[in-house]
C-alpha cells in the first residue's frame, strides 16, 4: 500500500471512530502542507478524501514538459534523430548554461533552461576539438582555452562572461597544462622555448628539462610531494610513450628520476589528467590511458625516488581501504582451434587478471581465483571486467565469473544477493542522490548499506537495462527522473519506490544533460528538444 493510500485510510478511520479533529501532514519532494479538519463526522472523510486526491495530484504534476525555443532542426538528419542537436553537454566558464555541440551544424549552444541559443564568440568552438578537449580550468577557477579557429590560446578570469583571446599566442604549436598550479606552457614554434601563463599574464622565466634533445611535454605540481613533476619526449597528436620523468622539489633544481621498467613497460604519455595519491611516503601516479602502466615513487629528501610499476589497466581507487584495484589483460581475444588428425584443441586464452594494490605496497598482488566474466560471438571472446567505487563506507565491488565480489579493505569475497541470476547479467551499479542503484535487465534494485538487495517492484518499466532506461538524479529537486525510450514516457520519482508519470506532448526518445541553475533536464523529443522544469504554471 502506497504512502497516499496509507494516509487515506488513517484520515477515514480517525474521521468515523474519533470524531475529533485530524491534522493531515502532507511531506512532498519540495513543500509539506499542514491541515487541520473540524470534528464533523460527515464532512471529515470527504474532506480527507478530497485533500489526499488533490495531494496526489500536486506531486503528480509538480514536474512538467516544455518545448525548448531555438531547438528546432535546420539539418535533414537532425530530423530524423534530434539528438544531433544537442550532443557532449558541459558546464563551461563565462556561461551560466549547459553548452552544447549541434553535432553536425559544428556549432555549439547555450541551454539556458528554456532557450537553446547559438554561441556567437570566438571561444568556444568546435574546431580542433577545442571545446571537448581544450579547456584548461585552474584551482582558481580562471580557465584556458586552447583555440583551432583561429588558432590562438583564450583566457577567462574567474567570474567573467567571456574569453579574450592573448595575442602573442597567435599561431602557437602545441601547448601543456599544469593542473596543479593552475599555469599554461605554450611553444610557439617546435624548437621553441617554452612560455609561462599565469594568471593570463605571460612570463619568459620558464626553466624546464630537455633530455636527449627532447623538449618537456607534460607538467603538474604535487603540493603534497612539494615539488613538480615534468616528461620529456617528442610532441605528437598520439599518445606516445615519454623519454624520461623529471622531479623539482619546490625552490630547487630539477633532478632526473632513473627509472628501470621490466620490459614491455613504458613511461606515460602525459600527467594531464592523471590520479595521483600520495600516502605513507608514497607517489603514485595511475594516467588516464590504461595503455600505460602505472608509476610508484617514494619521497625523499632530495625529491623522489623510483619505488615501482603496476600492470597496465583499469584502475580505481578505494577510499576508505587506501587500495587500488584493476584489472589487466587483454579484453578481446580470439578463439584458437588447432587440429591433430581427428582430433580437434582449442587453445585457453589468457585470462585478464585482478589485482591490488595496498597502503603501504609498491608491487601489485594478484588476486587469485577471480575471474572476469565473458561472452562469445563467433570466433571472439569478450571479457566484461569492472570495479564499482560507491559512495560512503560500501565495500568495492568487483565483478566476477558468477556475481559481483566484494573488497572489505582485506579480503575478496562472492556473496548471494550479487550473484548475476538475481540482480542480472548486465549489471549497471552506481550512487545516484543518496541511493546505491543497480539496473539490469532484470530490474532495479536498491543495494543497502548491509549489502541487502531490494528489487523494485514498482519500477514502472520492463526489463529496465542501462540501454534502454536512463535515470538521472536533479540535486536541485531531489528527485529521480526516468526516461524509457522504448514507451517514450518520462517518470518521476522522490524516492524510486513512488513514481509519476510527466505529462509529454512528444515521446522522449533521450536525455541531453542536466542544467543545475535554474534546474532542469534537457530532454530529447520527436521533432525538438523539451525540458522537463519544476517552473510550471498551475
Amino acid at each position: 500500500m502506497s504512502q497516499f493510500s496509507l494516509m487515506l485510510r488513517d484520515a477515514w478511520r480517525s474521521a468515523f471512530l474519533y470524531k475529533t479533529n485530524i491534522e493531515i501532514h502532507l511531506t512532498g519532494w519540495h513543500r509539506t502542507i499542514n491541515i487541520t479538519l473540524g470534528s464533523s463526522m460527515y464532512l471529515q472523510p470527504i474532506l480527507a478524501f478530497v485533500i489526499v486526491l488533490c495531494a496526489t495530484t500536486t506531486f503528480a504534476a509538480e514536474y512538467c514538459m516544455v518545448p525548448v525555443a531555438g531547438s528546432e532542426p535546420t539539418l535533414r538528419v537532425e530530423v530524423e534523430q534530434p539528438y544531433r542537436i544537442a550532443t557532449r553537454p558541459r558546464v563551461l566558464p563565462g556561461y551560466a548554461g549547459l553548452v552544447v555541440n549541434a553535432f553536425n551544424r559544428h556549432e555549439l549552444y547555450e541551454f539556458d533552461g528554456n532557450n537553446l541559443k547559438r554561441i556567437e564568440s570566438d571561444f568556444p568552438h568546435v574546431w580542433g576539438g577545442a571545446f571537448e578537449q581544450g579547456i584548461r580550468i585552474s584551482p582558481k577557477h580562471d580557465a584556458y582555452g586552447l583555440g583551432s579557429r583561429p588558432r590562438v590560446v583564450f583566457y577567462i578570469p574567474h567570474g567573467a562572461s567571456s574569453w579574450r583571446p592573448i595575442e602573442e599566442t597567435k599561431g602557437y604549436y602545441n601547448a601543456f597544462f599544469d593542473q596543479g598550479s593552475g599555469e599554461l606552457y605554450v611553444r610557439q614554434t617546435s624548437a621553441g622555448t617554452a612560455i609561462r601563463l599565469s594568471g593570463g599574464v605571460m612570463y619568459k622565466d620558464a626553466k624546464l628539462p630537455v633530455f636527449n634533445e627532447d623538449p618537456t611535454k607534460s607538467i603538474r605540481t604535487i603540493p603534497e610531494a612539494n615539488g613538480v613533476m615534468a616528461l620529456t619526449g617528442p610532441h605528437r597528436a598520439t599518445p606516445a610513450e615519454s623519454s624520461s620523468v623529471w622531479f623539482r622539489v619546490f625552490g630547487g633544481m630539477w633532478r632526473r628520476i632513473e627509472i628501470d621498467l621490466p620490459e614491455g613497460q613504458r613511461i606515460f604519455s602525459n600527467l594531464r589528467d592523471a590520479r595521483i595519491q600520495i600516502s605513507n611516503g608514497l607517489v603514485r601516479v595511475f594516467p588516464n590511458n590504461s595503455a600505460f602502466e602505472p608509476l610508484i615513487f617514494r619521497i625523499s629528501p632530495q625529491g623522489l625516488t623510483f619505488a615501482g610499476s603496476a600492470p597496465r589497466g583499469d584502475w580505481h581507487y578505494h577510499p576508505s581501504s587506501e587500495t587500488w584495484i584493476g584489472w589487466s589483460g587483454q579484453l578481446v581475444q580470439p578463439i584458437v582451434e588447432t587440429r591433430f588428425g581427428f582430433w580437434k584443441v582449442v587453445v585457453q586464452p589468457v585470462l585478464p587478471k585482478a589485482f591490488s594494490l595496498g597502503p603501504n605496497q609498491t608491487t601489485a598482488q594478484v588476486i587469485l581465483d577471480l575471474q572476469p566474466p565473458h561472452d562469445i560471438s563467433g570466433t571472439k571472446i569478450f571479457y566484461r571486467p569492472d570495479v564499482t567505487i560507491l559512495a560512503g563506507d560500501m565495500p568495492a565491488l568487483v565483478r566476477s565469473e558468477e556475481g559481483i565480489a566484494i573488497f572489505d579493505g582485506a579480503n575478496f569475497e562472492d556473496i548471494e544477493p550479487l550473484r548475476y541470476d538475481i540482480i542480472g547479467n548486465f549489471p549497471f551499479i552506481r550512487t545516484l542522490g543518496p541511493l546505491h542503484l543497480i539496473q539490469s535487465e532484470n530490474g532495479i534494485f536498491l543495494l543497502d548499506v548491509d549489502l541487502s538487495v531490494t528489487r523494485i517492484n514498482r519500477f514502472p518499466t520492463e526489463n529496465p537495462w542501462r540501454p534502454q532506461v536512463t535515470i538521472y538524479y536533479v540535486d536541485a529537486w531531489q528527485t529521480y527522473v526516468v526516461n524509457d525510450r522504448r514507451s517514450g514516457k518520462v517518470y518521476v520519482s522522490p524516492d524510486m519506490l513512488e513514481f509519476a508519470e510527466v505529462n509529454s506532448a512528444e515521446r522522449i526518445t533521450g536525455f541531453a544533460g542536466v542544467l543545475n541553475e535554474p534546474a532542469s533536464v534537457l530532454a530529447v523529443g520527436e521533432s525538438l528538444l523539451f525540458a522537463i522544469t519544476d517552473r510550471c504554471e498551475i
